[in-house]
């Protein structure tokens, strides 16, 4: 099996919703986590997307995060697009 991210293909994804217990866990690492314990979370910051701070927890099975669905680089192509290609 191809391995993508870390995982086999198809890879299984949840990017967190409000009210689940990742999202809460992700909340508080943007809140406080980051400046309480600048060690445990390095590379985010405050501002940090919430994907990629859910893609840190992920890493710690103790979270309840699973790897988050990462957006499309592109989005979809406009019209525009198809009219020009």
């Amino acid at each position: 099996t191809k391995r993508w991210l870390g995982c086999p293909r198809p890879c299984p994804c949840h990017t967190a919703r409000p009210g689940e217990a990742c999202h809460e866990n992700v909340k508080w690492v943007l809140r406080r986590g980051v400046r309480r314990h600048p060690g445990w979370y390095r590379g985010l910051t405050p501002r940090s997307r919430i994907e990629d701070v859910q893609a840190r927890l992920a890493e710690d099975e103790a979270t309840g995060c699973r790897a988050p669905c990462r957006p499309r680089a592109w989005g979809r192509p406009s019209l525009f697009c198809f009219s020009v290609f």
